[in-house]
């Protein structure tokens, strides 16, 4: 069941515990009401004070994190919370409350709540140092294109991050620059997000207009993560943004699927999965934050998307043999970085 939470808080703290209810997924929707006029009686004295009402939407099962989060936050000692059922309405929209609340993988609410104290001082503990890159090996690869090639799960986003920490490439992410143009209110945008939520590629003119406006606005080195993604996507590639390396990144499609159905992810960027598994469950090591399943991740959709990819995607790795480079990508993370590495320094 849907609830409706009411607290009151003063006009400086709305914004921020109504962006971290939703962002830590404790809420699916915070309202702020402002200019709510209070008057109460302290200390012998009639007072009034300007303050804001949140109203918080969330399911019944988060009630608990919600009020303990709220009272960690709030700067009254003893804030009220009013929880009210909602008791009808639309059945899609309930149902989102409680998609929008779920899939961090959290034991329990109490969960939630023991953990909410630590995990925002927490700080993710630094891996080992890679080999120093040559300052001539730097600039080499650093003005390359590297695409990286692979199905879903195969680890093609951490790869391209660590690429361009690595050599200061800039990191061209499809999917990144598909959910700022989804953000848009126009016909394109609710097309983009239809794609997006059924894990369906979106069209080949439409994702090479995106990248040819982010090569445009800094040209330069870059390691292309999610493009190209079909031979026609190669093709206008070729014409005003030649590739220089690729590697092909490919595991069996078991370990893929454990890898997408198990993956959560969180606003700040970072991401988790059976080989890199979050300190304490359902919460980010870099921020403290509640990690979510993104939807295209969902069972029934990461299947999607993996017979998208064999059909649309396969016949890449014949446009690319010329400089293609395969690399076993059931290995650990810093495994596959470290055979990358090797290749583009000319050690392998």
């Amino acid at each position: 069941m849907a609830r409706v939470i009411l607290v009151t808080v003063p006009s400086s703290e709305a914004d921020h515990l109504a962006e971290t209810l939703v962002r830590e997924r404790l809420a699916a929707c915070v309202s702020v009401l402002s200019g709510t006029e209070s008057h109460y009686r302290w200390e012998g004295r009639l007072q009034r004070e300007t303050e804001c009402q949140l109203v918080i939407k969330t399911a019944d099962a988060m009630v608990e994190a919600v009020t303990a989060r709220v009272h960690e936050i709030h700067s009254y000692d003893v804030p009220e919370l009013l929880v009210l059922p909602v008791e009808s309405g639309s059945e899609a929209y309930l149902a989102w409350i409680d998609d929008a609340v779920s899939g961090a993988g959290m034991e329990s609410t109490q969960e939630v709540i023991r953990t909410l104290a630590d995990a925002a001082e927490r700080k993710p503990e630094p891996e080992a140092e890679p080999t120093p890159v040559s300052p001539a090996a730097h600039a080499r690869v650093g003005e390359q294109r590297i695409v990286l090639l692979g199905p879903p799960g195969a680890g093609k986003s951490s790869i391209a991050r660590r690429l361009a920490d690595r050599y200061g490439l800039a990191r061209l992410a499809t999917r990144e620059l598909l959910a700022e143009a989804a953000k848009r209110e126009d016909k394109s945008a609710l097309e983009i997000r239809d794609q997006i939520a059924h894990g369906r590629l979106v069209s080949d003119e439409r994702a090479t207009q995106l990248v040819r406006a982010d090569l445009e606005r800094e040209p330069g080195g870059r390691v292309f993560d999610g493009y190209p993604r079909t031979a026609a996507q190669a093709e206008a590639l070729d014409s005003f943004a030649p590739v220089d390396t690729v590697f092909y990144l490919n595991a069996p499609e078991e370990v893929l699927l454990e890898r997408l159905t198990s993956h959560l992810v969180c606003d700040c960027g970072a991401d988790y999965g059976p080989a890199r598994p979050p300190k304490h469950p359902g919460l980010c090591d870099a921020c403290g934050y509640k990690l979510y399943r993104r939807e295209d991740d969902r069972p029934e959709n990461a299947r999607t998307r993996l017979a998208e990819y064999r059909e649309k995607t396969r016949p890449l790795l014949f446009h690319y043999r010329d400089r293609l480079h395969p690399i076993d990508a059931s290995a650990s993370p810093a495994e596959v970085f470290a055979s990358i590495s090797a290749i583009l320094e000319g050690k392998g």
